[in-house]
């Protein structure tokens, strides 16, 4: 991931992994987009800022909603602390089913002045055969 950021054309200023509600976090004792920001920041010299961006509300998993329902359920569910005023910003996550997360993610953080708005996921889960 780190080196294909390394080779964009343009380097985000700022990544911000994808927040997990915290009862979320509870349950499972960490934020794996989390560990992916710290290690792409570490090896790239980018700043990760794990505190700008919160999960509002307690959303079920999105795994086995059609993508209508996966739009429903994350619309609102993230709020944002901090502005973003003309800076470039690399949003993490671990997998990308829909993108209805990343969408809403990224809706916030251009809603607080984001000049760019760029993601990275590890994996994305492949269409049904058919759609």
């Amino acid at each position: 991931m780190a080196e294909n950021i390394a080779h964009a054309k343009q380097r985000p200023d700022l990544i911000l992994p994808m927040p997990l509600h915290p009862q979320r976090l509870a349950e499972r004792g960490f934020n794996q987009a989390g560990l992916l920001a710290m290690a792409i920041g570490k090896q790239l010299g980018i700043p990760v800022q794990h505190d700008a961006l919160q999960r509002i509300s307690y959303t079920p998993p999105q795994a086995g909603l059609t993508l209508r329902q996966r739009i429903r359920n994350i619309r609102g569910a993230f709020m944002s602390t901090r502005e973003f005023h003309h800076q470039h910003i690399l949003l993490v996550d671990d997998v990308m089913t829909s993108s209805s997360s990343l969408r809403e993610l990224s809706r916030v953080v251009d809603a607080r002045g984001a000049k760019q708005i760029s993601c990275c996921v590890i994996a994305r889960t492949p269409r049904p055969i058919g759609k």
